[in-house]
């Protein structure tokens, strides 16, 4: 099952390539919200809490896209996606997804693992949706 992700959600993201972008940028946990959602959940836009800083480029909103192909957030049923990120112009961070080409920046790009809490109410609903069992009424009027 797939986790529904929403704009507002908390996510963590830990850079990992290249290893020149985390030497200069570091490795320690980046924190930040989702902005933005695909309608098909392959891509988010993040906002992270600071602006990262590279070779005298800043950015704060990046695009993230799942590696696998195909792949959506959550399907395989983690909270967590290695993703590759793409900085987006911050006037066009919340326009929707994918972003025009022209809206993403490409000034920065790297690859992380982006992790996300699941609010327990929603993880419960989830589990309603998923474990919900169809009831029949039998020929005697009886819920079976």
């Amino acid at each position: 099952m797939a986790t529904v992700l929403n704009p507002g959600d908390h996510i963590t993201l830990i850079a990992t390539d290249p290893w020149e972008f985390v030497s200069i940028v570091g490795d320690a946990p980046l924190s930040g919200k989702i902005v933005a959602v695909d309608k098909f959940g392959r891509a988010v836009v993040i906002e992270l809490d600071k602006p990262l800083t590279l070779t005298g480029k800043q950015a704060s909103c990046f695009l993230a896209k799942p590696r696998r192909l195909n792949a959506t957030f959550g399907d395989d049923g983690q909270q967590h996606a290695f993703c590759g990120l793409t900085s987006v112009l911050p006037e066009h961070a919340r326009s929707g997804i994918p972003p025009s080409l022209g809206e993403l920046s490409g000034d920065i790009m790297f690859l992380g693992d982006v992790s996300w809490e699941i609010d327990p109410e929603q993880r419960n609903l989830e589990c309603l949706k998923t474990n919900r069992v169809k009831k029949t009424r039998d020929k005697r009027g009886k819920i079976g």
